[in-house]
């Protein structure tokens, strides 16, 4: 016969300000010491606290009969890494020496981002205008003022930066707390040399100041000549339609274009002289040769940052087309 039991349930209520284990609580680290060592009751794990220094303190009964502090500072090679309640305060070490946490914990210093934006710019007969975006402009372009802006990460403190463009002209020293400089009074066209053109940001974070190994990151402005492409009616394409068109910034004529024909349209590319070569074109996958029977030369072409292009080359189909969708690859 089954008989339902009722488990009873037990309960500890707290009568009086002190511990239910008379040997929790030590008047001092000698004491819990003691205690650990020599009391046959004392066992591997169990937590005892003591009175020292002003404070009670938490401890672990271990193995050999030792007690091992819970926070507290630890030594290593002379140089402390102090605990408190579980968080890390302070990594450094005594005087100018490395601790070694420290240095297993530290990642070097990367520069994140770095970027450049033209503030003022003109043409080249110093009238308003230029083409391109970014470090990316037409010839003819002439870059008056930039914005520098970068971001760190890791390292152990930034301890000194600089920005110097490779020439060494310009070479502010900044605050620590900059990241982001306006440098104004600048001529940087298509005549200037690399050296002109490009800003390096150097920094060092506290490890490696002031002759440590330094992070370095750069930004070059570049000038590009436009290459053109369009439809026309016309037979003989003109300066006005070529400027009128569509356009990229890019130091060779490779390129895939698609065209809307739609009544029926030549089309034609034109680029400088100097990226011609000998150009192939296919037409919706098939090689297209009436484009290079067709070739005209255009001299003093002037672009629309005011650059003059000694010669641009025009290429056009030598039969109109039809279609609204007419794909040409040109290599």
């Amino acid at each position: 016969m089954n008989t339902l039991q009722t488990p009873i349930l037990t309960q500890w209520q707290r009568q009086y300000n002190a511990p239910i284990d008379a040997t929790e609580v030590h008047p001092s680290r000698e004491a819990a010491e003691q205690y650990a060592a020599e009391n046959p009751t004392a066992y591997a794990g169990q937590s005892i606290s003591f009175f020292e220094d002003g404070v009670q303190k938490l401890a672990v009964v271990q193995p050999d009969g030792s007690i091992k502090d819970v926070g507290g500072t630890v030594v290593i090679s002379d140089k402390s890494v102090t605990v408190n309640s579980g968080d890390i305060v302070s990594l450094t070490g005594n005087g100018s020496e490395a601790n070694p946490i420290a240095i297993a914990l530290y990642r070097a210093l990367r520069i994140t981002s770095l970027t450049a934006t033209v503030l003022e710019k003109t043409k080249a007969d110093g009238s308003a205008g230029g083409v391109g975006s970014g470090t990316e402009w037409e010839k003819g372009t002439v870059i008056t003022a930039i914005r520098l802006e970068w971001l760190y990460a890791d390292g152990n403190g930034l301890a000194s930066q600089t920005i110097t463009p490779a020439n060494g002209v310009f070479n502010p020293s900044l605050e620590v707390e900059v990241r982001k400089v306006d440098i104004t009074g600048l001529n940087i066209n298509h005549n200037s040399t690399q050296a002109n053109r490009r800003y390096i940001l150097t920094a060092r974070d506290n490890k490696n100041y002031p002759t440590g190994t330094a992070v370095t990151a750069n930004r070059e402005f570049s000038f590009l000549d436009s290459v053109y492409w369009g439809v026309s009616t016309n037979e003989t394409i003109t300066a006005t339609e070529i400027l009128a068109a569509s356009s990229a910034l890019q130091d060779k004529r490779n390129q895939t274009r698609t065209f809307d024909c739609s009544g029926g349209r030549y089309i034609w590319f034109a680029w400088p002289s100097g990226h011609s070569g000998n150009p192939t074109f296919t037409v919706n996958g098939l090689p297209e040769t009436t484009f290079n029977n067709n070739k005209q030369t255009i001299s003093g072409f002037v672009n629309s940052s005011g650059y003059a292009v000694p010669t641009l080359d025009v290429y056009r189909t030598g039969f109109i087309q039809y279609g609204e969708s007419i794909t040409v690859i040109v290599s």
